[in-house]
């Protein structure tokens, strides 16, 4: 969100003092998280963000420049040391873990529990792979996504290529209401 969406929303709202170093930053994160990087691009980057960070204080309180903000300067030392960073990202292990955090049965010996839970599930999704629609597995259910509707909208945001869930409802917005969303 931040690396896409968030630079055109803010040219909306804000003024072009306040929005440009904002959308640095966001291109600056952009490109560190980027697949490739190029050792002369970080080197522009880390003289670049001293200067949006010079900007930024300019436009914020000083309350708000904690140290967070000033770890910023040492990513691209850390891209240039480390390579990409998506190849250093904690994400795919935190969400295993949390995989295998949800096998704990007995509290007071989780490593056996975690154990016995991962070998129960290899063992049920070895055996489902052979049953030929016989009992309803993850393998042979249908997708979610069958019969979708073709896309509602040419913009790649708003397509819809899922189908609606639930009792669909019609809700009328008054004028004050409206005014509230569209702000």
């Amino acid at each position: 969100m931040m690396q896409r969406l968030l630079p055109y929303g803010l040219q909306q709202y804000l003024d072009a003092q306040t929005y440009a170093p904002l959308i640095e930053l966001c291109s600056f994160f952009k490109q560190i998280c980027a697949r490739t990087l190029m050792v002369n691009d970080m080197v522009k980057a880390k003289d670049q963000l001293i200067n949006i960070l010079c900007s930024l204080e300019q436009i914020y309180p000083s309350a708000f420049f904690d140290i967070m903000i000033h770890l910023v300067m040492h990513l691209p030392e850390e891209a240039l040391e480390g390579g990409p960073v998506s190849f250093r990202w904690m994400y795919p292990f935190e969400r295993y873990m949390k995989k295998l955090k949800n096998y704990v049965r007995n509290k007071a010996k989780p490593e056996g529990s975690i154990a016995e839970g991962y070998v129960a599930d290899e063992a049920l999704t070895f055996c489902s792979r052979y049953f030929r629609g016989e009992i309803g597995t993850k393998f042979n259910r249908p997708t979610a996504s069958q019969g979708c509707p073709r896309p509602t909208s040419d913009f790649q945001v708003f397509r819809s290529l899922c189908k609606k869930s639930g009792k669909e409802t019609i809700i009328q917005l008054g004028l004050p209401e409206m005014k509230k969303v569209i702000w």
